[in-house]
């Protein structure tokens, strides 16, 4: 009986070890060690995330003094680790390219559901990010449509009914880029202007030359339900904006 005994643990393992394996996409069997939260200060491939497909917004507080450069990429099966070689990525998002402390929000659009890493191309000091992903269910909007930031910022989500409607945007800043979002159990996506419904990044206001930023343009919201703008100032000034929508 001893005899038999130690010959199947070794094969309950072996089953338990193939199982554990098959259950693990391609390029995702680091995913057990993956987090929404990632704080560090070091430059490279910082930590892991797993996302769906749609909108995310990341989160960023970073206290360092010079150029602070991140992006969000995934790996490309047919290359090298990314630990190892950072360019070896399939999809690329740029977050952050500001310099001096961050305290603000960035939000993008994936096109998968993968697992996603963190490049820090540049830091200068500590910072942590956490991810969200907002769906109708998980937010809690807010009972206005004007706000007021400064640098990049993810607005509070608020609610809007079907129908055409304007946005209006400023800042101080040299450049300005704004987009409108839909939240939705299908992951979201941009609002596009009404001149152009089939812009392919659906950038609100892109402008650039010179301080103050400002624009206007009309909107046709696609149903009644929850958005939230996402701004984009950049360039020299204090980077404060305000928006609103009517």
């Amino acid at each position: 009986m001893t005899g038999r005994i130690t010959r199947m643990i070794p094969l309950a393992l072996l089953i338990a070890s193939f199982c554990a394996l098959a259950g693990q996409p391609a390029g995702r069997v680091h995913a057990q060690t993956c987090s929404n939260t990632i704080r560090d200060s070091k430059q490279g491939i910082v930590g892991c995330v797993q996302l769906h497909a749609g909108l995310v917004i990341a989160h960023v507080k970073s206290n360092g003094t010079q150029t602070f450069d991140v992006d969000l990429r995934t790996q490309d099966p047919a290359g090298k680790p990314l630990s190892q070689d950072p360019s070896a990525y399939k999809t690329y998002y740029q977050l952050y390219s500001v310099d001096g402390r961050v305290d603000g929000s960035a939000a993008v659009m994936l096109k998968t559901d993968d697992t996603y890493y963190l490049g820090v191309n540049a830091a200068s000091g500590p910072y942590e990010f956490s991810f969200e992903q907002p769906a109708p269910l998980t937010v809690s909007p807010v009972n206005q449509t004007a706000f007021t930031g400064k640098a990049q910022q993810v607005t509070p989500v608020f609610r809007l009914p079907a129908g055409p409607m304007t946005v209006t945007v400023q800042s101080d800043s040299f450049s300005l880029r704004l987009w409108l979002y839909q939240i939705d159990d299908l992951g979201g996506g941009a609002v596009p202007p009404a001149a152009q419904p089939d812009a392919s990044k659906g950038t609100l206001v892109d402008v650039t030359g010179g301080a103050p930023s400002r624009g206007s343009v009309g909107v046709v919201i696609p149903s009644d339900g929850l958005y939230l703008f996402y701004v984009f100032p950049g360039g020299v000034g204090s980077l404060a904006w305000n928006v609103s929508i009517q």
